[in-house]
């Protein structure tokens, strides 16, 4: 088994060798590229201020141009991504990873930036580098929450992402006066679940050997980028002696055998306007806190354990400290090239095919800007006899309408020597270039919409050429579709082998749990590229074509006919809404419901007509019959409609004379009834007025009673009588 000195010293000695390194060809190809995107001086100016120094922008045009169509390219469509799998007939799962997979490159990582850069890198500097890799669940920075309430503080405790560091209770009143208990919480969160990163490399910081062909053959590759020395350390705690907090031992005299990425001249280019600055001197940068050193992850090619098998190992090391060496099964970056030179990993930019051209260029645009120059502003020829200082000055100073003294015939004194105008050879030179560059970037100025008549009159010529335009911009998205496929093919494969547990995400407005453990290992992923050589009008087009001959198949065979049916009819209109413009065609064109079938197919046509003419036949005999037939049902139905009334004419007069003898007996009884309630009060009322008559008797026949003993006894008083009451003495 090799130690780790061997493996150092053969990691440094491939580092060094590797190709699109500091001082390569390839580096400064690179570097070169980038100058020459920022328009920066080409090296051949004149010394003199009065000679035009200007650049001309053909690589930056020509890259902004075409970076517009590869991101639509890639963007438009709401399925760029779709997975496969030979073994699942599961089309739900497939469509479920499928749309897990856009949400992590989409939501997870910037995946719009990440694109970009993928196509930019390449088309500018030769080849662009993607890396994928699992994170593991990182703690979140503490954080200080204040005014819980109780039931606030149970999501807090039972939930296990959170860690409660610091708990405080306080008692404060509400707005009505009344007591209530609040707590602050200083907690950390760390997710349950890693999350699955994507990023780009910038060229300058990746290595790989030379003449290798794919990064799958390549005996080496590396990234090498700057890191906290305090990150690594808190990472690796074992390794803090041997990388030496001090700084001595990594100092940035031998951080690396290779230089430093600060000196580098391609990151010296991705900042044209800010001044090369080191801070190896600076005390507070050379602190433990503040100091960075150039962390490496390398894969290395080799039988590392002596069993005779060559493996893939995965190092990471700062300086001569390795700080990791697993086997691993593949590489965690991806590449592309725009221009793929057969059998090499490291093929030709855009920009190569530009930097001669954009030289030319600016060399003839010079010359027609100088000559204009000369023509516009002659230079002057003074006879020194015939002319005073005065005079000099005076033809200095250019004013408008001055006078310039001479001595002398004026002619004699003063004249100018008035350049030829070249300018239109050099134009005319530059419009050949123009060509030149056309045809060897691919981007015209038709395909751009500039100058449609230059030159043909026909819509038809116009769209051949935007069409072979197109064409190159088709060609680039296709292999930078292959790079974004290998790409998520390694998201895919990171997510099943890391992704310890299900997780939920939020896809199409709806809930989901996915656990990609269950997903096969054989899946493939598919990136699809959009018609990027069909200009939107035109791809609007065929698509209406494609409707037109749907909706005939589905008018002539109905919707159950075997080659189109109503998915693929909606499929072509959302289509052609996300075509105009509309990312969301459902907006227009509902789902169609789950277990929905066509109506039962139709018939032959030719069938259908004999048996609609039998069928209009027999019809009319049977509407002759039915006629007739309903004749003499209505006669008689009118007879006996006849019957019927004149039946319900009798009974009802009938019932009606019933009634009348019912109500008459009715109203007979009533009055007899009250006849004799009216008797009975009548004689109550004589009996009781007889009643009160006798009563009325007696009282009176009693009161003249006592009226009479009352009269005799006031006689016997007077002596007029006895004075006894009647009945005798009472002593007798």
């Amino acid at each position: 088994m090799m130690d780790d000195r061997a493996i150092v010293k053969i990691l440094k000695e491939e580092e060094a060798d590797a190709a699109s390194y500091y001082d390569s060809e390839i580096a400064q190809a690179q570097a070169t590229a980038m100058d020459r995107y920022n328009a920066k001086p080409l090296g051949n100016e004149v010394d003199d201020p009065a000679r035009s120094k200007v650049v001309t922008h053909d690589i930056e045009d020509t890259i902004n141009w075409v970076m517009p169509h590869l991101m639509r390219v890639f963007l438009e469509s709401d399925e760029l991504i779709t997975c496969e799998d030979d073994a699942l007939d599961d089309d739900e799962a497939l469509k479920t990873a499928s749309d897990y997979l856009s949400h992590v490159f989409f939501r997870d990582n910037p995946g719009d930036t990440i694109i970009h850069d993928f196509a930019f890198d390449a088309l500018l500097q030769k080849i662009a580098v993607a890396r994928a890799y699992w994170e593991d669940p990182k703690p979140k920075p503490e954080q200080e929450i204040e005014g819980l309430t109780a039931d606030q503080l149970v999501k807090y405790v039972s939930d296990p992402e959170y860690e409660i560091i610091e708990a405080e209770q306080e008692q404060k009143q509400d707005e009505n006066g009344q007591p209530y208990v609040c707590y602050e919480l200083k907690v950390r969160r760390t997710p349950k679940i890693g999350r699955c990163r994507i990023e780009g490399v910038p060229p300058e910081q990746f290595y790989v050997s030379r003449r290798a062909r794919s990064i799958k053959d390549a005996d080496y590759h590396g990234w090498r980028s700057p890191a906290f020395l305090a990150d690594i350390v808190r990472e690796f705690p074992e390794k803090r002696s041997e990388l030496d907090p001090s700084g001595k031992m990594l100092s940035s005299a031998d951080d690396g055998d290779a230089g430093n990425l600060a000196s580098d001249t391609r990151a010296e280019s991705r900042f044209p306007d800010e001044p090369t600055t080191t801070r190896e001197n600076d005390s507070a940068s050379n602190e433990f806190g503040r100091k960075k050193v150039q962390q490496n992850v390398e894969y290395l090619r080799c039988d590392y354990d002596g069993d005779g098998v060559v493996e893939l190992r995965r190092i990471r090391r700062v300086g001569n400290v390795i700080l990791e060496n697993d086997s691993v099964e593949e590489s965690e970056f991806v590449t592309w090239s725009p221009i793929r030179v057969a059998h090499r990993l490291i093929g030709r930019s855009l920009a190569d095919t530009l930097m001669d051209l954009q030289e030319i260029r600016t060399v003839l645009t010079r010359a027609a800007l100088d000559g204009m120059s000369r023509s516009l502003l002659p230079r002057t020829i003074i006879n020194k006899r015939m002319a005073s200082t005065s005079t000099y000055d005076q033809l200095l100073d250019h004013d408008i309408g001055a006078v310039i003294e001479v001595d002398g015939p004026v002619g004699d004194a003063i004249r100018e020597i008035v350049s030829p105008d070249v300018s239109q050879s050099a134009l005319g030179a530059i419009e050949y270039f123009d060509r030149r560059s056309e045809e060897a970037s691919g981007v015209n100025r038709h395909a751009q919409g500039i100058a449609p008549d230059a030159i043909t009159k026909t819509k038809g010529g116009i769209d051949m050429l935007q069409s072979a335009a197109n064409s190159r911009i088709e060609l680039l998205a296709r292999w930078m579709g292959l790079g974004l496929q290998e790409l998520l093919e390694k998201v895919m494969r990171i997510l099943i082998t890391h992704q310890d547990g299900a997780r939920v995400v939020k896809i199409a407005g709806k809930r989901m749990q996915i656990d990609p453990r269950r997903w096969s290992d054989e899946m493939t992923v598919s990136v699809h590229v959009g018609m990027a050589a069909e200009s939107r009008d035109k791809k609007l087009m065929s698509l209406n074509l494609i409707a037109q001959k749907q909706e005939a198949i589905l008018m002539q065979g109905g919707p159950g006919n075997p080659l189109v049916g109503m998915p693929e009819y909606r499929q072509t209109l959302v289509q052609m809404a996300q075509s105009m413009g509309f990312k969301n065609g459902s907006r227009f064109f509902k789902e169609i419901p789950e277990g929905w079938q066509p109506p039962p197919p139709g018939e032959d046509p030719k069938m259908a007509e004999v048996k609609q003419k039998g069928q209009l036949a027999q019809a009319d005999m049977q509407q002759k019959g039915q006629l007739q037939a309903a004749e003499l049902q209505g006669k008689q139905q009118l007879a006996q409609m006849e019957a019927q009334i004149t039946a319900q004419q009798a009974a009802q007069k009938a019932e009606t004379e019933k009634q009348i003898a019912g109500l008459k007996l009715q109203s007979e009884q009533m009055i007899n009834a009250a006849r004799l309630d009216m008797e009975k009060e009548l004689a109550l009322v004589r009996m009781e007025q007889e009643r009160q008559l006798a009563m009325l008797k007696m009282a009176q026949e009693r009161e003249i009673a006592m009226e009479s003993m009352k009269q005799k006894a006031k006689a016997g008083e007077n002596g007029t009588g006895t004075g006894y009451r009647e009945g005798g003495r009472l002593d007798a």
